[in-house]
């Protein structure tokens, strides 16, 4: 039996107008904004060739990061018509991609990582404490492995903590400093 061959592309998909509900509505969507792009770039051929093995995945109800995954054979066609598609569902959208793997665990491993890093970015600047936390709320109710969810609160609190020892530890030293000078006097 001859092995298929893959490449998992991850984009990131910023819609002017917001989403409609529904993960299946904006795979299908976007799926079909390809296989149109695919068709005004390759032709028919370029549509078939892509088709097989073509799946397209939201990973997660409100995120705007997705996966397409594609046979290692198409990869050129689809990831060159990602960049024709402007438009979807009459308002503008703009699709950056974000990372090319071979194998799903490494798509995986990047895509986790770049929404922490957007969740970080989020919760550094929000000020005020009750808004922060109402923030890690959301992100515990909607993300659907609570084990992971409840891994990244634990991180940004242990970021936190460790600006908060890092600020104790400068006051102490500031404190020390000015105890020795007034001592010194």
């Amino acid at each position: 039996m001859v092995r298929k061959r893959h490449r998992y592309v991850t984009v990131d998909v910023e819609k002017e107008d917001g989403w409609k509900k529904g993960v299946v509505t904006r795979s299908a969507l976007l799926t079909q904004a390809l296989y149109s792009s695919i068709k005004s770039l390759y032709g028919i051929q370029g549509v078939a060739m892509a088709k097989t093995g073509l799946h397209l995945e939201f990973l997660g109800a409100e995120a705007s990061v997705a996966r397409i995954t594609m046979r290692r054979s198409a990869y050129r066609i689809v990831t060159s018509s990602l960049q024709l598609i402007t438009v979807l569902d009459g308002s503008k959208v703009n699709i950056r991609s974000l990372h090319t793997a071979a194998t799903i665990r490494h798509s995986n491993i990047f895509a986790e990582k770049y929404l922490r890093r957007q969740i970080e970015a989020q919760l550094a600047s929000i000020s005020t404490e009750s808004e922060r936390e109402s923030l890690m709320l959301t992100i515990r109710d909607k993300t659907t492995d609570k084990r992971k969810s409840a891994e990244i609160v634990d991180v940004v609190k242990a970021k936190k903590r460790k600006v908060n020892s890092e600020d104790s530890v400068r006051s102490r030293l500031e404190k020390r400093k000015l105890l020795h000078m007034m001592l010194s006097k």
